[in-house]
C-alpha cells in the first residue's frame, strides 16, 4: 500500500509543489505510525481494477468500515464485506471536520 501512495504522490507532486523531501518525509511518517497487517486470505479477483484488489484485501483484514477513494465506481460491490466506499469529502463529514 505504501508503494501505491508513493506512486500517486510522485505522480501528482508537480501539481501541488511537493518536493522529493516532502514525499519522503510523509512516507517515513506513515511507516512510523502504521501497523503492518498480515493478509490471510485474498478476495481476488473481485474488483474490476486489479490494482485495487490489495485495498480490498487490507480493508477486509482490518475490519474497516470504509474505503476512502475518489474511485467509487470500482468499489461498488464492497458492501458485501460490510465496507462502504466513500469519498474523502464524505469521510471528513463523518469525522465532523466539515458540514
Amino acid at each position: 500500500m505504501l508503494l501505491e501512495y508513493e506512486e500517486k504522490l510522485r505522480e501528482q507532486a508537480p501539481n501541488f509543489g511537493y518536493t522529493d523531501e516532502d514525499i519522503n518525509n510523509f512516507l517515513d511518517y506513515i511507516c512510523s505510525v502504521a501497523n503492518e497487517l498480515p493478509i490471510y486470505f485474498r478476495w481476488r479477483p473481485f474488483l474490476k481494477d486489479a490494482d485495487d484488489e490489495m485495498v480490498l484485501d487490507l480493508a477486509v483484514a482490518a475490519s474497516a468500515d470504509y474505503i476512502v477513494t475518489y474511485n467509487l465506481r470500482d468499489f461498488q460491490d464492497v458492501g458485501r464485506f460490510g465496507i462502504k466506499a466513500i469519498t474523502s469529502f464524505e469521510f471528513l463529514r463523518i469525522l465532523g471536520e466539515i458540514k
